[in-house]
């Protein structure tokens, strides 16, 4: 009686490989193999050698992750600036008086170093911010809000403004963006 040298199943002479782990046998091996006493196993005929590594694939594999990373990541961000751009396109309002002049066209035509950043204050208020540097100098922040479950094209309010950190009432934001606009040349 023979046994495989791999996993101990029985093999006949017959047998070019085991039934039972696949492992490849010789002639010798279904007759009782090269018994190393020293080693206290039977060898195999041929080691299973790893495939060596492809350098060709991993760089194809690490490009096409880092491309689904940069696609997700950029259909993400989508939301965000859809918000920044309607607040940009929404008419300026002085008191109870709307103007033909957008938000977007007076800061960005009174201010430099501007950034403008959305993000969801909570899971009914999605908040729309603006930083700059007015041409006096004076370090702005605005906040626009819209509460609600409608879309990102419903109004939006200006709902806190402050200058070099000071917050202003809603009487001084309506002169700020009048002197805006006066400057600006776009009122």
């Amino acid at each position: 009686m023979n046994f495989c040298p791999e996993c101990g199943s029985k093999i006949t002479i017959s047998d070019k490989s085991c039934r039972s782990c696949g492992i490849a046998l010789s002639a010798n091996t279904a007759l009782g193999g090269d018994y190393s006493s020293q080693k206290g196993y039977f060898q195999r005929e041929q080691e299973i050698s790893p495939e060596p590594f492809n350098v060709k694939k991993f760089i194809l594999i690490a490009v096409a992750l880092l491309a689904g990373y940069f696609a997700i990541t950029s259909i993400i961000a989508i939301p965000g600036n859809n918000r920044i751009r309607t607040v940009q396109n929404t008419p300026l309002q002085l008191g109870m008086q709307r103007t033909n002049t957008t938000y977007g066209e007076v800061l960005e035509g009174f201010c430099t170093n501007t950034s403008w950043e959305a993000f969801d204050a909570n899971a009914l208020r999605r908040v729309v911010e603006f930083t700059g540097t007015s041409r006096q100098g004076d370090r702005i922040l605005i906040q626009f809000t819209h509460t609600g479950i409608s879309s990102d094209n419903s109004p939006w309010e200006l709902v806190y403004m402050e200058i070099n950190g000071r917050a202003i009432s809603g009487g001084e934001a309506t002169n700020w963006f009048r002197n805006a606009l006066h400057f600006t040349g776009l009122s």
